[in-house]
């Protein structure tokens, strides 16, 4: 488990198996609202998001994406869990472009038929 401290940005935070997120609310809303557009009928494990590197962050042009495995596909959503980037990956390193993206924070989830990988960071 990992530990960030007693708030994120001011807002209070609930630490849960898996991710960080912002309240009890919200965390359900993400894992209701991820469920119901998965790519996946079947549950996949969540690794730690310190497996996933992403800097910088804060961020305002791009997002550099450090990953521990290659193949897979990377999805950046907004906190209300609507997918606002897909991208296949097949490197371990790659750049995402957040043009068109609104300041606030965001969850990068990449994954394949295995292993899922959550981070959040933020657009300036």
């Amino acid at each position: 488990m990992f530990f960030f401290g007693a708030d994120i940005l001011g807002v209070p935070v609930s630490i849960g198996p898996d991710v960080i997120y912002p309240n009890k609310m919200e965390e359900q809303l993400l894992i209701a609202k991820y469920r119901a557009d998965s790519l996946h009928s079947e549950y996949v494990p969540v690794v730690n998001a310190e497996h996933m590197q992403l800097y910088p962050n804060p961020a305002t042009g791009s997002i550099h994406v450090i990953l521990p495995y290659t193949n897979g596909i990377i999805e950046v959503r907004d906190l209300y869990g609507r997918r606002v980037l897909l991208q296949n990956i097949t490197a371990l390193q790659t750049n995402i472009s957040l043009e068109g993206l609104a300041p606030g924070m965001y969850n990068v989830i990449w994954h394949n038929d295995e292993k899922k990988l959550v981070s959040k960071f933020v657009i300036k």
